[in-house]
Order: C-alpha cells, then sequence, then structure tokens
C-alpha cells in the first residue's frame, strides 16, 4: 500500500505516549485456522480458505522435485477440483466443497485450511480445528525429494482435511513405532490397517464402518477405534461413519481429550443413517489392484496386519478406475461430471484467486457503484484484487467517559485506514433507521466520516446488538465481490452479551467481528442478552478477534492488531524496545540474532517529529552497515524504516540495531525489529472461566511448516491494571506430562492452576531455539512415511502475547484477598532464565509504547506497500 494514512496530530501523539508509560508488553496477534471465509455455505457444502507458498500471478514455479508447472489451472483442476471429488466420495456425498478462497505467497499464513506448499516434507494436519482458534493443514508437494503424483496429492489433501475438519484419526500403521498408553491417537507398529482414506490416500477412496471393526480387539487396533471407539474392551463402535453421526457430546474420554472438546458434529450427519457396511456405500466403487505389484490389501501378499480388499472390488485396470471414479463423482463411465453439475461432487466448486488484479469493472457496474457512493478508485479498480469493507459500530449507551474513550478509538481506525478500503458507521441507540454514515470509499471521505463520530454524543437507553449488527452487515453487503472482505469493528462494553445466532448469521455472511470491550467504571453493567453469548465467542463464531481494554489507548492498540490480522500479513518479532529519553551523543545498541529463517529484516523506528533531525539510525549485520531508509520512511511523522532482504542468508548471524543522537531527546523512542517469516509463533489461554471452567492453561505453538520442537518457551504474566509483572520465568514444556498432549509436536503448555486469582492479565511468551532445536514433521496426523527431522539452529527468536482473563469462583483461579482487585502473586511458577527477552534492561515499560506509536504513524496498516529498497547504502 502507497498511500500513508494520515496520522492523529502530534501532540496527540506525544500525549498518547506519556499516558502510556506503564503500558504491557504488545506484540502480534494469534495467527489460527480461523478464516471468515471458511464456513458452511449450507447444509451440504463447505467453502474453503488456502494459500500457496508462491505468487501465482508471475511466473509460475515447477513442483519441487519435478517437471509440472503450478499454473493457476494446475492448481484449480488438478489439485483443488480432485480435493472436491475426494471429499464428495469419502462423505457419501454429504459434503461437496464450494468456493475455495486462494491466496498467493503464504498470505494469512496458517490462518487458512489449506496450506500449498511446494516444498518436500511430509503433510500432516491439526485434529478438529475447523474454524477453531488454532491449527491448520500443512500439505507438500513432494515427498523424500520425489514429486508427488498431483491427483494422489489431492488426496494427500484430503486425508489432511478428514483430520482437520471433521477430527478423523489415521488408520495405517507406523512401523517401528511403539504403542503408546498415553497417546491413543497416535499410530503405532501394532495397528491393524482399514482400506479407507486415512490409511492410504493413493488407493482408497471410502470411510470406516461399523463392520470394519466386528473383528478381536488386537484386529480392531487402529487409532481412529483406540479414540472413537465406545466399547473400550474390543474397540468397536468408534468407525469414521459412527463418529460423524455421533453428537461430539457422546464421544468417549479418549477422543474429547483427542480433539479438546472441539469436534463438530456437521448438520449433513445429523439424522442420517450411517452405512455399516460397504454394499450401503453408494459412491465407493473398489480399489485399483495392479496385478504387477504385490498389495497386501489386494491378496498378493502378508494380509495379517491389513483389511484385504473382496476380490469383487478390485479393479484392474486405470481405464476402469477412472471410469468408475468419474461415474462416483456425479458423472459417467465416459465423462467426468463439468464443474456446476447438479449432484455432482462439483455443483458448487469454483476456486477465487483472491490476490489477483481485479478487471476493471463495467461502466453500468461503476455508475451503479457510485450511485451508492461505492466506487472505489479507478487506480483501486484496475488494479485491488479485492477491496476491504468496514463497518464501524459504537454502543452509545455506554458511560460518558466509557463512551468518549469508544469515540476516540475509532476515530483513529479511520484516520488510519489504508487506502481503497470503504467504511460505514452505525451507531445503538440509533439516529434513525439509517446509519450514522453509509459505506463510502475512504479515499474521498474521510473526513466526512471523522467529522461525524467526532461529533457523536452518547445519549441514555439500550444498546441493540442485534439491530445494529445487523445494519453494519446489511452496509458492508452492497455490491460484495467474491475477492471483497467484510469486517465489523464493534465498541462496547466488557461483559456485553449478544444472541448466539448473530455469530452464525455473520459468518454464514462472510462477514468478520472484531470486537473491542472497554471497561465500565464501577457501578455500571454492560447490556446483556438472556442466554447470550460473550464478545470472545461472537467474534471467534465469525472468524474475527475480541479484546478487552481499559481505555482509549489499548483499544486503539488493540483494534490496530485486529486488522493487521484481518489483512493477511505474516510476520514476527525479533526485538522491541524503546526510551523514554535519550542524552545528547547517545549510541543505543539493540542486539538481535539472524538466521536463515528471517527472509526480510525489517527495523522500525517511531519518535516525536520534533526530534526527526536529532536522530540518526543504523541496522548492521555481519553484511555491513545499513543506514539508507525505506522509501516508506516518513520522518515528518515520526517514522523510520530500514528494510534488508535476507534471501540469499547474507545477513545471517549476529546483528544490532543502532540508534543514535545528535542532541538530547527528551521525548520517547521506540524500536521494533520484524521478520517476514514462516517461522510462527503463537499463543492461547484455555479454561479459568465460568463459561469454560477447566483449570487455566497457557499453550504455545512454535512451528514453521513443521513445528519446532526441543525450544526454550518461557512466559511471563502482567496484570491489566498496572502492568506490574506478577509471574515470571514461567517454563512452558513439550514433554507429553501433565497439561501437555504429545512430546515434541511443537506445542508447549504450563498449568496456571493456583497461582493467580481472578482479573484480567496480559501473559507475554518468549521462544527460542537451542542447539538441540529441530523442526519435527512426524506428527500423529502425517501422511507418508518417517522423515528425517531437520535442525532449526540455535538463537531464533520469536514473541507472543495472550489476553487472560480469570473469573472468581471458576476451577484453578485463587481467592482473591482483601483489596486485591484481581492483583496476583509474584510468587510461584517455574525457575528458569527469561528465555530470550529482547527488550533493553532498565528500559522496559519505555519500550512497550512501541506498537502503539507504531501504530499511530501507520506502521501496522502499511504493509501493502511497494517494493522496498532493501538496504542500499
Amino acid at each position: 500500500m502507497s498511500h500513508f494514512p494520515r496520522p492523529r496530530t502530534r501532540q496527540a501523539v506525544v500525549a498518547l505516549a506519556t499516558a502510556l508509560s506503564l503500558a504491557w508488553p504488545s506484540v502480534q496477534p494469534l495467527w489460527a485456522a480461523n478464516h471468515p471465509n471458511s464456513r458452511v455455505a449450507s447444509t451440504h457444502v463447505l467453502d474453503l480458505t488456502a494459500n500457496v507458498d508462491w505468487d501465482y500471478d508471475a511466473a509460475p514455479p515447477t513442483q519441487a522435485g519435478g517437471t509440472t508447472v503450478l499454473t493457476k489451472e494446475v492448481l484449480r483442476d488438478q489439485i483443488l477440483r480432485e480435493v472436491a471429488r475426494s471429499v464428495f466420495l469419502m462423505t457419501e456425498g454429504r459434503h461437496r466443497i464450494g468456493t475455495v478462497y486462494l491466496y498467493k505467497n503464504g498470505r494469512f499464513g496458517k490462518n487458512v485450511d489449506v496450506q500449498i506448499i511446494n516444498k518436500s516434507d511430509r503433510s500432516y494436519a491439526s485434529a478438529a480445528k475447523w474454524q477453531q482458534s488454532e491449527g491448520s493443514s500443512y500439505n507438500f508437494l513432494a515427498m523424500d525429494n520425489r514429486p508427488e503424483n498431483l491427483r494422489n496429492y489431492a488426496r494427500v489433501i484430503a486425508h489432511e482435511l478428514g483430520h482437520y475438519v471433521y477430527g478423523f484419526a489415521d488408520e495405517y500403521r507406523e512401523e517401528g513405532k511403539a504403542l503408546s498408553t498415553s497417546d491413543p491417537g497416535g499410530p503405532s507398529g501394532v495397528d491393524f490397517t482399514r482400506n479407507t482414506i486415512m490409511n492410504n490416500h493413493e488407493n482408497f477412496t471410502r470411510l470406516s464402518l461399523a463392520d470394519d471393526y466386528l473383528g478381536s480387539l488386537a484386529d480392531n487396533n487402529t487409532a481412529q477405534a483406540r479414540v472413537y471407539a465406545t466399547d473400550r474392551t474390543n474397540l468397536r463402535g468408534g468407525s469414521h461413519w459412527e463418529m460423524l453421526t455421533r453428537d461430539p457430546a457422546n464421544d468417549p474420554a479418549e477422543a474429547k481429550g483427542f480433539h479438546g472438546g472441539d469436534r463438530v458434529w456437521f448438520e449433513a450427519f445429523k439424522d442420517f443413517a450411517a452405512p455399516t457396511k460397504v454394499s450401503q456405500l453408494t459412491r465407493y466403487f473398489g480399489v485399483l489392484c495392479d496385478p504387477q505389484l504385490v498389495q497386501s490389501h489386494c491378496g498378493t501378499g502378508d494380509a495379517s496386519k491389513d483389511q484385504v480388499v473382496p476380490s469383487a472390488d478390485r479393479l484392474s485396470t486405470l481405464a476402469d478406475y477412472n471410469a468408475q471414479l468419474f461415474a462416483k463423482s456425479g458423472g459417467s463411465l465416459t465423462a467426468d461430471a463439468v464443474d456446476g453439475t447438479p449432484g455432482s461432487a462439483f455443483e458448487s466448486f469454483k476456486v477465487v484467486f483472491v490476490d489477483s488484479p481485479a478487471e476493471t469493472r463495467s461502466l453500468a457496474v461503476r455508475q451503479t457503484a457510485a450511485s451508492t457512493r461505492l466506487a472505489v478508485t479507478a487506480r483501486a479498480a484496475a488494479t485491488s484484487a479485492s477491496v476491504a469493507r468496514h463497518a464501524i459500530v459504537i454502543d452509545r449507551s455506554l458511560p460518558s467517559a466509557t463512551f468518549e474513550q469508544a469515540r476516540e478509538a475509532a476515530v483513529a481506525l479511520l484516520q488510519l485506514a489504508e487506502s481503497g478500503s470503504q467504511w460505514a458507521v452505525v451507531v445503538s441507540p440509533g439516529t434513525g433507521s439509517s446509519p450514522l454514515q453509509s459505506l463510502k470509499p475512504i479515499d474521498t471521505d474521510r473526513s466526512a466520516l471523522v467529522a461525524s463520530l467526532e461529533a457523536l454524543t452518547r445519549v441514555d437507553g439500550r444498546f441493540d446488538a442485534a439491530a445494529a449488527l445487523a445494519q453494519a452487515r446489511s452496509e458492508v453487503a452492497k455490491n460484495r465481490a467474491d475477492v471483497d472482505t467484510a469486517r465489523i469493528e464493534l465498541f462496547t462494553g466488557q461483559g456485553t452479551t449478544v444472541a448466539k445466532e448473530l455469530g452464525t448469521d455473520l459468518r454464514q455472511s462472510r462477514t468478520a467481528v472484531n470486537a473491542i470491550g472497554l471497561r465500565l467504571p464501577a457501578g455500571s453493567s454492560a447490556t446483556t442478552t438472556p442466554g447470550g453469548v460473550s464478545l470472545d465467542a461472537l467474534a471467534e463464531t465469525t472468524g474475527g478477534v475480541s479484546y478487552s481494554a481499559r481505555d482509549a489507548e489499548q483499544a486503539i492498540k488493540k483494534i490496530l492488531r485486529a486488522e493487521r490480522k484481518a489483512s493477511g500479513e505474516v510476520f514476527s518479532l525479533l526485538a522491541t524496545t524503546g526510551w523514554d529519553s535519550l542524552a545528547a551523543g547517545a549510541t543505543q545498541q539493540t542486539a538481535l540474532t539472524v538466521t536463515s529463517h528471517d527472509q526480510v529484516i525489517s527495523a522500525h523506528w517511531n519518535f516525536d517529529p520534533t526530534d526527526k533531525d536529532r536522530l540518526s539510525f543504523r541496522l548492521i549485520t555481519p553484511a555491513g552497515t545499513f543506514s539508507t531508509l525505506s522509501a516508506a520512511s516518513n520522518l515528518s511523522e515520526g517514522y523510520a524504516l530500514i528494510e534488508i532482504d535476507n534471501s540469499s542468508g547474507l545477513h545471517n548471524g549476529a546483528a544490532r540495531a543502532e540508534t543514535r543522537t545528535s542532541g538530547a531527546v527528551s521525548n520517547s523512542v521506540g524500536l521494533d525489529v520484524q521478520t517476514e517469516s514462516p517461522v510462527q509463533l503463537s499463543a492461547d489461554v484455555e479454561g479459568g472461566m465460568l463459561s469454560d471452567n477447566r483449570e487455566p492453561v497457557l499453550r504455545a505453538q512454535f512451528s514453521g511448516q513443521a513445528p519446532v520442537a526441543k525450544a526454550r518457551v518461557v512466559a511471563t504474566v502482567y496484570r491489566v491494571s498496572d502492568g506490574v509483572a506478577v509471574l515470571s520465568d514461567l517454563v512452558l514444556a513439550d514433554d507429553g506430562k501433565g497439561v501437555d498432549a504429545r512430546a515434541d509436536d511443537g506445542r508447549y503448555a504450563i498449568s496456571l492452576k493456583g497461582l493467580l486469582p481472578a482479573g484480567d492479565y496480559t501473559v507475554e511468551v518468549h521462544a527460542e531455539t537451542t542447539a538441540d532445536s529441530v523442526f519435527q514433521p512426524n506428527q500423529i496426523f502425517a501422511v507418508g512415511t518417517v522423515v528425517p527431522v531437520r535442525p532449526v539452529g540455535a538463537g531464533l527468536v520469536r514473541v507472543e502475547e495472550a489476553d487472560l482473563t480469570l473469573d472468581a469462583g471458576a476451577t484453578g483461579v485463587l481467592a482473591a484477598s482483601s483489596g486485591d482487585s484481581g492483583s496476583g502473586s509474584a510468587s510461584g511458577g517455574s525457575s528458569g532464565s527469561s528465555g530470550g527477552c529482547t527488550s533493553v534492561a532498565g528500559q522496559h515499560d519505555a519500550g512497550l509504547l512501541l506498537l502503539l506509536l507504531s501504530g499511530l504513524t501507520g506502521l501496522w496498516l502499511r504493509r501493502r506497500r511497494p517494493a522496498p529498497s532493501r538496504g542500499r547504502d
């Protein structure tokens, strides 16, 4: 994005910095597979999101290890269309793939359902994380440096969707792996395979049935049965079809532990009589049995450990196999079904290349858009892949001081809005039947939008969330194209609840809600709906995010964070620090380590514009000293950027960012060093609330395109009310013990049970690799043979934070002492080092001004900029 958003006045920024002198650490949001475009479009149709790790609009690459050119046509017709076929066949046509929203260059990172990765590795997925706040599927186009057959690769993806969407466990045998009593969902060397796609995606298209598990306990021994069987003595009652049609509430304890309560019971499988025999399947057609190969399932080998395909179901030629494949997908024995054929696998199928340049709209469409003030600029219409549509919703019934904070945060959001976006403003209690501002282009109507908010006053009455959100949804839906995003930015009070169906309706319309719940003064109460859900639940359901905020400054910071996430950015922090003031002639050096996993290194400085002539900046790496500022810098608005390309690895090793002064600087200066990298850290907290009455557990996921195992991960807990660190040096484990489910899967955890009283907290997590850290591709949900782990290398640092609310009376929450008011005790927790904290000692509080100041000068909303100069000096 080339437009530099208009900041608040310099005086406002300085005042804001002063107000935030006790702010706590602020880093990037949780990256998760809960994209708002992923949805159940209708009872039998699933819309998915996906990305590729290359630019599909540039010269397409060849497949890793092979010669196939990965054009858009190949992506659509040979991969994603075949995924649609496989899902249709394995679910008996109960589910079809509808629209696949496909992003390029790894946009949204893990926050998509399907990652198509042009590298060699072992594909894997998270279990039962469809529309949940963690997980994705990782699908590699080569295995053991051999290119995948693309039809088989599509089935790899379907297999992984079996884990990710439905929560299936595997039915293959992992040779040489011992059976773990603590990890029943992991395949082992004693497992007896089944003729299903969750065993071998190359040979089988169906799911398991009750009749597949009529044998003895030993014969029924698969990961699927160990997890889902209701007859624990004989491991029966746990086939794929039996669990698909069963309410997850009736799953055995082993299954609930496996999917963490996240398994979805889809409407397509409710009140549906599960087939129990192969003969009852309408989409099964047999198996290709090559007479030249020894295949246990085809009766030509040792069948003592593999289920055998009946001879009547064996097809001997590829032509027969393809004919049946076409016919069972909705076509005929002589022709495959074409897209749009009713009743076929492709009835609703299409691929939207979201990031491709959009065609200029027709004159009639432009005239219609102009008449409703929806037209984007000619430049945007010709070059932008999508239009971001926003509606701000403000609760006017908030107490006076809280309303002012909500309005201030909303104004700042409009002032920082990116070029080409469109915005509406809806208020409740309302000003009539129309919105305060209908949807308008920010480029031409920013002043009018801001003025309408600045003139807005609070009123007595009741916040009608249902009416306000419906009106906002209507605004962002006007003339919306498939590629356009739609978001509602909701500002209300902490504790607000809304009707549950609002979230479901908004998800159906692909409209995410980013909610900010502002703290209410003592004696005030939020607007609640009987039987309603929290702002967190509303945001989660829609594919948005929700944050609590104590004041306007924090609300601005967090809504900008939500905007970053929603725009699909994928980058991490290497270091963050800052200074309240700097003496004349000072040189501050901030150390960092650059690794081969850090593709672009960028140092961002934020400062008061009056100090611009007294400050200078350098980024020093093993490749040299870089002081040339990027064209995106704007010293007059207090922002400097130095950016270098590390694709060649020339900058690997010890590095530092230098901040120098030629005269005294009495105002705050913030520094943030980022990396564009697939290696990410995410954090989340479960439990500790009356609505989620489990013991509070902090979890962090450290991964690139495979989980990072054997890293050092530690956390610090800060009290929201005053920013004081109440717990530190908490070491998160990935050893498969206690609250950690499995060893070495890149998921680190620690229980917070009995450590904190009720209250609001922010948790900062630091992860750092050591000499022992490895990428671990051999997950229990992986496809293919075991592959070697790869060393990560020491010194890779990532930082993340999560919000934590603990309710009085919830499991594992301490009773507050007299006058405690939600404070925690500094005692307790694990011992250990800080695990790679990069804030400068003695300057922590000043450094924490960074994220907000960056946001106010447009840093977080400026990522779609032209190609950087990359540090030419």
